[in-house]
């Protein structure tokens, strides 16, 4: 399961796995039933639209803008992205 990044978060000090620093609906819902069910790899794509395992330690950062749907990323942040993320899979 993939999970984009949300603008609610969990400010726990520290770190925290990323699938529980993101707090928002999708990520509430999957907590919920993925509890109960095996076999399931949890990916999280974080700020810079890369990928992490849902396990992937994170530290709180506050989120950038007020929603995802007005986020701009550049062309060079995009291409980083690209590549990163083809690696990880």
């Amino acid at each position: 399961m993939i999970l984009g990044p949300s603008f609610r978060r969990r400010r726990n000090a520290g770190l925290l796995p990323a699938f529980e620093r993101f707090d928002g609906l999708f990520f509430r819902v999957a907590r919920k039933y993925l509890s109960s069910v095996r076999d399931v790899d949890v990916v999280v794509m974080v700020d810079d639209l890369t990928l992490v395992d849902g396990d992937s330690p994170l530290a709180y950062r506050e989120p950038v803008g007020s929603e995802w749907g007005k986020q701009r990323f550049s062309e060079e942040v995009l291409e980083k992205a690209r590549i990163v993320n083809e690696k990880f899979f």
